[in-house]
């Protein structure tokens, strides 16, 4: 073999093995960020939605089985954006649940 074709040979092959890792690289890199994303913006979200759903779940129960008088506070409720200003402990204070008004 002669030197020029030698050459020739690990040219390709080294540029093949660097194409070969920059798309491994590229590639986990891309897997990172979807994880990334993932944990930071979509699982709070399922959270959110899967507690919502429980809590809509509860309340049908509830007047279903007819234990209506933890509920009626859901009847005083005339505007829906005053509730979006309540703080958290509105929401999950068991103690005053009798108490709730908007």
């Amino acid at each position: 073999m002669s030197i020029p074709l030698i050459s020739a040979t690990i040219a390709i092959a080294t540029s093949i093995a660097v194409v070969l890792l920059w798309e491994r690289l590229t590639l986990t890199s891309e897997k990172q960020r979807a994880v990334s994303i993932s944990s930071e913006c979509l699982n709070p979200l399922r959270l959110y939605a899967e507690e919502s759903f429980f809590r809509r779940y509860e309340i049908d129960e509830r007047f279903r089985q007819g234990q209506k008088e933890n509920l009626l506070f859901l009847e005083a409720v005339h505007a829906p954006e005053k509730i979006s200003q309540k703080a958290e402990s509105w929401f999950n204070d068991i103690d005053s649940i009798h108490n709730k008004t908007t």
